[in-house]
């Protein structure tokens, strides 16, 4: 489903104090028809936020110490992306709010939806979500379904190209200082990206249920840092069985 208009609709958080308000670190629109390519936002606004530090384009800005934080007394809330040129998401991706917020995981969305519109006016229910919950401020999930646009699974995705019973781990760091990196796994031959995580604090990272490629995958990682340094690359990657 092609759209010029998506966005994210949020119907109840996890328990904060005050139940309209949603906290959203990051969010990610994924087309993963032909291998998961992310849609760069363009033009993002909000039902109303809690000052332009919070508005809704910081969920875009793929920063660690900001977010979206929703006005007190709207509900429900959302962010929302206008594109030039109609695009087909079939992939979402949330991290829950930073830590700059009060109690982030309460704040955090449980009930939400990904909704698409050709006129502005008239949405359509894409993706419907329920009771997710967030175990620590920036973690990262991924909602995915279809190509065809048809929700299997309202979390996962069966990968019929690139999935299978192999998976990809490591560990990233920043000149030796091990820390949560954004990192990306590639298909070598074709340099399409496939998925995308965040490492651990201990900076450990898996990509599970990946086809056995020998020397097939290439992993990418960034780093976010008041300093960033160049990212780096581990190439020829061969995956071990799943235990």
């Amino acid at each position: 489903m092609a759209a010029n208009y998506w966005r994210v609709l949020f119907t109840a958080n996890n328990g904060g104090a005050y139940p309209e308000v949603m906290g959203v670190g990051e969010l990610y629109f994924y087309d993963n028809t032909s291998g998961l390519t992310e849609i760069i936002a363009e033009t993002v606004t909000d039902s109303g936020n809690q000052g332009s530090g919070y508005a809704g384009d910081k969920a875009f800005d793929r920063l660690d110490s900001t977010g979206f934080a929703s006005a007190i007394g709207i509900s429900p809330s959302w962010v929302k992306v206008a594109f030039a040129a109609p695009k087909t998401i079939t992939t979402l991706g949330m991290r829950a709010g930073p830590a700059v917020f009060a109690t982030p995981t309460l704040y955090s969305p449980r009930d939400f939806k990904l909704q698409s519109s050709s006129n502005n006016v008239d949405w359509v229910d894409v993706l419907s979500l329920s009771n997710v919950t967030w175990a620590a401020p920036y973690e990262y999930k991924i909602f995915g379904f279809s190509p065809l646009g048809q929700p299997r699974n309202p979390r996962y995705t069966r990968d019929m190209v690139n999935g299978g019973g192999y998976r990809v781990v490591g560990t990233v760091d920043e000149l030796g200082v091990l820390g949560r990196y954004r990192v990306r796994l590639c298909d070598r031959r074709t340099g399409a990206p496939l998925r995308e995580t965040w490492s651990a604090a201990d900076g450990a990272y898996a990509f599970n249920h990946l086809a056995y490629r020998a020397e097939g995958y290439f992993a990418v990682a960034f780093d976010h840092g008041a300093s960033p340094q160049n990212a780096a690359i581990a190439d020829l990657i061969t995956p071990e069985p799943m235990p």
